[in-house]
């Protein structure tokens, strides 16, 4: 997959940034968001860079924490919703160097799993969120 990207450094932390939002430090470093230009009925227009999942449930799968209230209804059943990476982006993650973190969204971190994951965010004094990027949010997936 072709793809452009910058890869950003911070404290060490080496990451690239297709949250949709830039990243912002409480010290005042920005990260922009990977964003592209493409030209949609002759005008052109911003489009954020994202990983791309499909949804799709696992028929017949009941929780783990299922009440027993639950069992005994009759033509009840649960399926599970997951989220499977595109193959595309997965061979792109793949190609990456080594020890960069993708920061994305929860739906992206949980269908991947690391290195695609989130930073911390806290609000500041002023009332502001920022972003701590020594600090990594990561899903395992299932």
């Amino acid at each position: 997959m072709n793809r452009d990207y910058t890869i950003h450094e911070y404290k060490g932390v080496r990451f690239i940034n297709l949250s949709k939002r830039d990243i912002v430090t409480e010290d005042g470093e920005v990260f922009p968001a990977e964003r592209y230009t493409k030209v949609k009925d002759g005008e052109e227009i911003t489009i954020s860079s994202t990983l791309r999942s499909s949804p799709t449930f696992l028929f017949n799968r009941e929780p783990e924490n299922l009440s027993p209230s639950h069992v005994y209804i009759e033509n009840l059943t649960f399926s599970e919703l997951i989220h499977l990476p595109h193959p595309e982006d997965v061979e792109w993650l793949e190609s990456l160097p080594e020890g960069v973190l993708v920061i994305s969204n929860v739906k992206s971190s949980i269908a991947f799993g690391f290195p695609v994951c989130m930073f911390r965010t806290k609000q500041g004094d002023d009332g502001e969120y920022y972003h701590y990027p020594t600090a990594v949010l990561w899903c395992k997936t299932t």
